[in-house]
């Protein structure tokens, strides 16, 4: 072997050294681009993620919100049953009051039927008293 073709074991790792540089320095450039890729769209989706959260939570605070002006808008159970109470007390009475007079028109006409019924019958016997006679 001639002196040119002899490589000294500090030149062989030297170069080996430099070698495995190159290589692992690529793919760890690689690497660095697929994180800094991933780190992005986990970015990218994280952040549209946390808008499609508020916009579903602003969605629901616009919905309590509703919720609470129709509560306050609306009449109570108790003020209903309050109000609902004396009405119907009242209805009562008017139908009690209607029942009443029923009776009483009723019985008017059942006295209007007696009365003219005394009365064709003395018209029919004051003409049947002067027929015969």
């Amino acid at each position: 072997m001639s002196e040119d073709e002899k490589i000294t074991l500090e030149k062989y790792l030297t170069k080996w050294i430099e070698m495995l540089d190159r290589y692992f320095g690529t793919k760890l450039e690689a690497l660095n681009a697929i994180i800094a890729k991933s780190e992005f769209e986990l970015k990218n989706r994280t952040d549209s993620t946390a808008k499609q959260l508020s916009d579903r939570l602003d969605t629901m605070n616009e919905f309590r919100d509703t919720l609470k002006d129709q509560a306050a808008r609306f009449i109570t159970r108790a003020d209903v049953e309050a109000f609902h109470s004396p009405v119907l007390i009242s209805i009562r009475k008017l139908e009690l009051d209607q029942k009443e007079m029923e009776g009483r028109v009723k019985s008017a006409a059942v006295i209007a039927g007696i009365l003219s019924s005394l009365v064709v019958g003395l018209i029919v016997a004051i003409i049947t008293h002067y027929i015969t006679k």
